[in-house]
C-alpha cells in the first residue's frame, strides 16, 4: 500500500509541475506579448491555406522594399483598430500621388493594401493561437492557465507537509 502512495505521490507531483511549467510559459508569453506584441494574432485572412484566421503569425520585420511578389505579409488592418490582417501579396501598384500599395487577394476580389501598413513577412504560424492569446487575457483564462497550477502546487505541498507531520507524530 505505501509503494502504491507512493507511485501515485510522484504521478501526481509530475502532473502538478508540468502545469505550473506551462503557466511559467503563460506567464513569460503575456509579459512578452504586453511589452513587445511579437505575435500578431491573424482577424483577416486570403484563402491562401498557409495562415488562417485566429492563427498566430510571428512576422520577421521588415520595411516595404524587401516585400516582393509571392511573400505572405502581415499587415495592419485598416478595418480595424490593434487587428492584423495576413495576405499573399499577389503583385504591386503605385496610385497617382506616388503611395506604393501591395495587391493582395480576399475573397470577393483583389484589393490594394498600403505597403506602410505591412508589419513583416511571416516568419512562423502558430495554428490557432489568437484562440489561446484571447483566451489568456480573459479573467477565467488567466485565472485557469495561470493562477490555478500555482494553487495546486501550495495544496500539493501542504498536503505533503500535513502527511510528513502525521507519520513523524506519536501514536496513540
Amino acid at each position: 500500500m505505501e509503494r502504491e502512495n507512493g507511485v501515485a505521490s510522484k504521478a501526481v507531483f509530475a502532473a502538478v509541475m508540468l502545469m505550473v511549467a506551462f503557466s511559467v510559459f503563460l506567464n513569460i508569453l503575456i509579459i512578452f506579448q504586453a511589452l513587445l506584441e511579437p505575435v500578431k494574432v491573424i482577424r483577416r485572412a486570403d484563402d491562401n491555406g498557409t495562415v488562417g484566421e485566429m492563427d498566430a503569425v510571428i512576422p520577421r520585420l521588415t520595411d516595404g522594399e524587401n516585400i516582393a511578389q509571392g511573400d505572405l505579409v502581415v499587415f495592419r488592418d485598416p478595418r480595424s483598430e490593434d487587428a492584423y490582417a495576413a495576405y499573399r501579396v499577389e503583385g504591386f501598384q503605385v496610385d497617382d500621388r506616388g503611395v506604393d500599395y501591395a495587391v493582395v487577394g480576399e475573397e470577393d476580389g483583389q484589393r490594394l493594401v498600403p505597403l506602410r501598413d505591412a508589419v513583416g513577412k511571416v516568419w512562423l504560424v502558430l495554428p490557432g493561437g489568437g484562440l489561446l492569446l484571447d483566451f489568456l487575457r480573459t479573467p477565467r483564462g488567466f485565472a485557469l492557465c495561470v493562477v490555478s497550477p500555482w494553487v495546486l502546487l501550495v495544496l500539493y505541498l501542504v498536503g505533503n507537509a500535513l502527511k510528513a507531520r502525521r507519520k513523524l507524530s506519536p501514536q496513540t
